[in-house]
């Protein structure tokens, strides 16, 4: 099984299917600097719990001063 993740970066939109231990990497790799939201819910996810099939989408966590 595979988990969509909808990608928002400096290149714009982007949709990945990864496998479900590649989307913990990816979301591990960018802790801090993403919310992550489920797709379906729009509700952020805290903690961090992913299952396959599931559709995520990482948001960028805007900072500023």
């Amino acid at each position: 099984m595979t988990v969509k993740i909808r990608y928002l970066n400096k290149k714009g939109d982007e949709i990945k299917e990864v496998p479900l231990e590649e989307a913990l990497n990816m979301i591990d790799a960018e802790e801090g600097k993403y919310y992550i939201v489920d797709s379906e819910t729009r509700k952020l996810i805290k903690p961090i719990e992913i299952a396959d099939g599931q559709s995520l989408m990482l948001l960028p966590a805007v900072g500023g001063g």
